[in-house]
Parts: C-alpha cells; structure tokens; sequence
C-alpha cells in the first residue's frame, strides 16, 4: 500500500465522506419540499393576493400545480440523462435549472411570468427528485441504505417545515417583500446544491459502466476508508464490473419495456404503493395547509403558524424510521401507515357526518381538534413509507442489475398524471 499523500489525508473517506454526500445531497429533495411549503404560504399572503389582483381558484390552482408539467416532462427522461452526463452532472443541471425557476418567480412581473417559473422549477424538480434517490442507493453500503434513505425523506420534510416557518417570519414585513423573498431563497438553495455537486464524487456505479473503471475503484475506496488494496472494496468493485458484463452481454437494452417485461411485480408494487399514498389527500395539506387551517378558524398569520407547528410534527415523526427500517423491516411500516391512515380517514369521515346532521359551532371545534390529534397519530409510520419503496424496494431489487437507469422516477409519474405533487408526505 502506497503511503497516503497530504490530500488524501485532507479528504474525507470513510463513513464522514458517506454521511457528507447524504447530508449535501439531500438538498435536491430539501429544494422539493421548500417549494411545496413556501406556496402555501405565499398565496394567502396579503401583499402577493394584491399584486396578483385578488387570484381566484383556477389562478392560484394553475400557479401551484403547474410545477408538475414540468416535474412530469423531466422525470420521464431523468434516468437517461444521469446515463449519459453522470448522477453528480444531473444533480448540477438540476439545482442550476431549479435556481433559474426560482429567481423567474423572485422577479416575476405578472402572472404568465409566475407560471413559466413555475414549470422551469418543475423541471430541475424532475431532474432531482430522480437522481438523488439513485445517487443515494449507489454510494451507500446495504446495512446502512434504509436508514440514509430515511434521512434522505426527511430532508425533505425540513425543507417544507423551513419554508414554512420562512413564510411566517416574512409574512411581517409590510411589502412585496413578504413572498419575494421566501421564494429567492429557492435560489440560494439552489446555487449551493449546484457549486457542490461539482466537489461530490460521481457515482461508483456509473463510473464503471461508462469503462471509467480506475475512478470507480478510486471513489469505492473512499467510501470504504481510502484503502484501495481493501479486500471488501475491491469485492465490491468486481460485482459492480460482473453485473456490468452481464448486462452487455445479454444484449437488453435499457428501456420501460423491458423493465415492465422482466420486473413487472416489482414494478407495480413500487408504483402502487406510491400512487395510493398520494391518494389520502396529503397534498392538499402540503400546498393549501393554510387555506386548510383557515377553515378551521385560524386567519391570516395564524393559519401559517399552525402550518408550522404542523410541519415540527411531520419531522419529528420521521426519525424513529432512521432507527426501526432496518429493525422492523420495510412490510411492517407500510402496514401500519397503510392501517393507521385508514382509520384517520375513517373517523374523518364519521365526524364530518356527524357534523352535518348536527351542524353546530361547538361540534366543528371538536371536530377540528379531533382531526388534528389525528393528524399526529398517523405521521409517524406513514411518513417514509412511499418514501422508501423507491430507493429500497425499486433501486435495490432491479437497481443492482441496472443501476437506477430510468425507473425510480416512473411511479411517481404515476401520481403527476393527474396533477398531484408528489413527494409531499
């Protein structure tokens, strides 16, 4: 073994280096999340209502949804992108395209300006949402994936909590201010994502299918503590390289087709699970909470405050998972989101039945407060559900054989047919 030089005793390897990517590329979701919260907030505020000239329904609908053309458009060819320019150069092309979205918004003049913003952030949304998810099950180790792909969930959910809380601080100054500025940080956030994928490694895997085989070698024994005569990191190498060989030499290309033909069960357990998740109505939560809260009696600054505390709840909910996924397994967790937001729903549906034949401003109190206790009893184990059928069930089962080329991103795609945000809760 060569004597180890001042930069590489400089660098980071080993679990820091592991732990590092994870934290820095988890700002791709992180921009996800920031971009659900922040228009809910934006749109109830009183300055944006002005300058917009009072938006009814379809405007401010058009302004929120319209993220998810552009999400949809980019997700179906994310996975070839990242074939062709690499995880790191789709994570930079995706932050860059995101901060340009957002800085259209920032500055934005009128209302068609708004919205092209809105679908320019919908692509780098695409792009992100996609790779990092890949980009995370190739560079981390199998005992630690569930946990890292948790945490990767939750930066998510603290970039709505954060946008949130942004929104609620901004909302007292008295100019347009007020939402210009939650929305700039978009670009920020952006910008630092964008610079620091240049410095993260690329992706092992990657590397050795583009015959980039010394570097690939060189970034796994990084994450293995910069041995390059590591016995384990070496094993690691020579699968990636077999399974490589084994692709070529089958001869199947890399397309939805075949995916659907030769993984088929695995497929539609993926997308199912995320579509059906989507279906409990969350999303009217992640982009109208406080139009929700509104409702149920808190006006104007309020409305954001609760959205707020809401949001502490919905991250906090979210780490026991780092512990119980790999403990508990990945079944367990969904059967039990799966129950406990059925029985949400259920008694939902009984209070507002009640409320209707017995129509009385006492009984909407107890009804707004029974849903939102129940709206804590179901955070915890549904959270990272959906969230981990993509890295886990999907990259894992069929990823190991292709990498993440284009699938992780079909099943949400799924759930963008139809206008619905994805990767709320």
């Amino acid at each position: 073994m060569e004597p180890a030089t001042p930069n590489s005793r400089r660098r980071l390897v080993g679990q820091p280096l592991l732990y590092a990517i994870s934290v820095f590329a988890s700002l791709g979701v992180f921009l996800f999340g920031y971009d659900q919260g922040v228009m809910s907030g934006v749109i109830t505020g009183p300055h944006f209502r002005k300058f917009f000239n009072n938006p009814g329904p379809i405007e401010v609908g058009t302004m929120v949804a319209v993220l998810e053309v552009g999400a949809f458009a980019t997700s179906i060819a994310a996975g070839q992108v990242g074939d062709i320019i690499g995880r790191r150069g789709t994570l930079f092309s995706g932050a860059l395209v995101f901060s340009l979205g957002g800085a259209i918004q920032t500055f934005t003049p009128g209302f068609w300006v708004m919205v092209v913003g809105r679908v320019i952030s919908g692509l780098g949304v695409g792009l992100l949402s996609t790779i990092v998810p890949i980009y995370q099950s190739e560079i981390s180790p199998p005992s630690h994936r569930g946990a890292l792909a948790c945490m990767e969930f939750t930066g998510n959910i603290v970039g709505y909590a954060s946008s949130v809380w942004i929104d609620y601080f901004c909302s007292f100054i008295d100019s347009d201010l007020s939402w210009r500025i939650p929305l700039f940080i978009q670009v920020v956030i952006g910008s630092i994502l964008a610079a620091g994928s240049l410095v993260m490694p690329e992706s092992p895997r990657w590397l050795i299918d583009t015959d980039k085989d010394v570097e690939g070698m060189r970034v796994i024994a990084d994450l293995h503590g910069g041995d390059p005569d590591d016995v384990v990191a070496k094993a690691e190498f020579l699968e990636i390289k077999d399974r490589v060989i084994v692709e070529r030499e089958s001869g199947e290309g890399r397309s939805y087709a075949m995916m659907w033909r030769k993984y088929k069960r695995r497929v539609l357990l993926a997308m199912s699970s995320q579509a059906f998740a989507q279906l409990n109505g969350i999303n009217v939560i992640s982009y109208y909470a406080p139009r929700v809260f509104e409702e149920a009696g808190w006006i104007g600054r309020d409305a954001i405050l609760m959205t707020g505390i809401n949001a502490i709840i919905y991250v906090l909910s979210t780490l026991p998972t780092w512990y119980l996924v790999d403990r508990w397994g990945r079944r367990v967790i969904l059967l039990s989101g799966a129950l406990c937001d059925g029985h949400r729903l259920g008694l939902h549906g009984m209070v507002d039945v009640y409320r209707c034949s017995r129509n009385s401003s006492r009984r909407r109190r107890v009804r707004n407060n029974l849903q939102r206790r129940l709206r804590i009893q179901v955070s915890l184990p549904e959270h990272p559900v959906f969230w981990k059928s993509k890295p886990m069930l999907f990259l894992v089962k069929v990823g190991d054989l292709y990498h993440g080329f284009t699938h992780p991103r079909l099943c949400p795609s799924l759930s963008e047919l139809r206008g619905v945000p994805i990767y709320s809760y």
